[in-house]
């Protein structure tokens, strides 16, 4: 089935104005009810906000996907919608009465696990990762559903700024949704537009000053769906033959190079927890997103300047699309280590004499 625009605009249009409606209604209610993201700890805010913006998303997606998808794709992806409600209904529980961490992480091993078993949406191969191809499929599940929990929460940790997992998570979104739509894959086009659609209308009450944060419920849903989505995309593009133009000789890097700013924070940040003893789970003001607020930027500059970071490395990684994955990879650590010593020699010009504090490296 061929896509075009009468499909592609009123599935994002759908989804950006009920998204858009409803979040003023949650608004009132959290203010009513004293459902409020209460300022302290790590958190920038100096006011109490509403953390229940991920909802309105939801309802704004999900009302898209039952309007535009057909019966044959919404069967085709049934097991991905179970899989979303599991990280909605805990993303919700958590923003309304936090959840321990274990709880949380059993909730997203079943959801992934749903979609790894039921939708078959699983790695069968490290694609040459490691100069590996093909592995067991118990180890396929095993990384599949480890794939999908890093990203989960990837998105959840990088979400401390106003407007910086929303945007991040559009760019991320449109890289995949640009490539589906040349590959011509109707269901997954639906599913992106209409995420996109409920995001946008969501940055327009969390850009600075924020009226409302999507939460866990927000951030998981997207942080899951594009998790899923990533898995569906290095599949689909390694089976492509080699002279098909879509193709990335890179099958692994390149999805990592479309997710490289919540995965450099994620992984720097529990690397940096454990060799401080710490758990990887606990708070504080460490993040990327907090050191570059440090050298004075706002909260937008700071979305704009890590947004420029990611779109940086997926274009370098478009570029070099021919390249394998050593070149990719090499390239995308090289930008990365750019961006953190430009950022590490700023902070220690700023802060003299705290340095050993503040530094992005330790």
């Amino acid at each position: 089935m061929d896509i075009n625009y009468n499909t592609i605009i009123p599935a994002f249009m759908i989804s950006f104005l009920i998204t858009f409606s409803v979040i003023p209604l949650i608004i009132s209610y959290s203010k009513k009810k004293k459902l409020l993201d209460v300022p302290g700890g790590r958190k920038i805010h100096t006011i109490s906000i509403p953390s229940l913006g991920g909802v309105g998303i939801f309802v704004g997606f999900i009302a898209s996907m039952i309007m535009w998808s057909d019966f044959e794709q919404l069967k085709a992806m049934k097991f991905v919608y179970v899989g979303i409600l599991m990280v909605v209904f805990t993303g919700i529980r958590d923003d309304l009465l936090p959840m321990r961490a274990l709880s949380k992480l059993v909730w997203q091993i079943t959801a992934a696990l749903t979609v790894v078993h039921f939708a078959e949406i699983r790695l069968t191969s490290l694609h040459g990762l490691f100069f590996i191809e093909e592995i067991p499929v118990w180890m396929g599940y095993m990384i599949s559903v480890f794939t999908i929990i890093v990203i989960t929460n990837s998105f959840n940790l990088i979400d401390g700024l106003n407007g910086l997992a929303g945007s991040i998570s559009i760019i991320v979104l449109l890289a995949y949704g640009v490539w589906f739509y040349l590959y011509q894959d109707i269901g997954y086009v639906i599913l992106i537009t209409g995420l996109i659609g409920g995001i946008l209308a969501f940055l327009k009450y969390n850009y600075t000053p924020a009226q409302i944060f999507m939460g866990d419920t927000g951030s998981l849903l997207i942080g899951f769906i594009i998790s899923v989505i990533t898995i569906k995309f290095i599949e689909t593009n390694s089976a492509l033959p080699a002279e098909n133009s879509l193709k990335f000789t890179a099958r692994v890097a390149m999805p990592i190079a479309i997710l490289i700013y919540p995965l450099f924070d994620t992984i720097r940040i529990f690397v940096l927890r454990l060799m401080q003893k710490r758990s990887p789970f606990s708070p504080d003001k460490s993040h990327i997103h907090h050191l570059v607020m440090r050298l004075g930027f706002s909260h937008l500059q700071t979305t704009f300047i890590l947004c420029g970071l990611n779109i940086t490395v997926i274009l370098s990684c478009i570029a070099l699309k021919e390249w394998g994955n050593a070149i990719n990879l090499s390239v995308t650590f090289v930008l990365c280590l750019a961006f953190a010593v430009v950022l590490d020699y700023r902070l220690s010009k700023a802060f003299p004499k705290k340095t050993n504090k503040i530094k992005i490296f330790k």
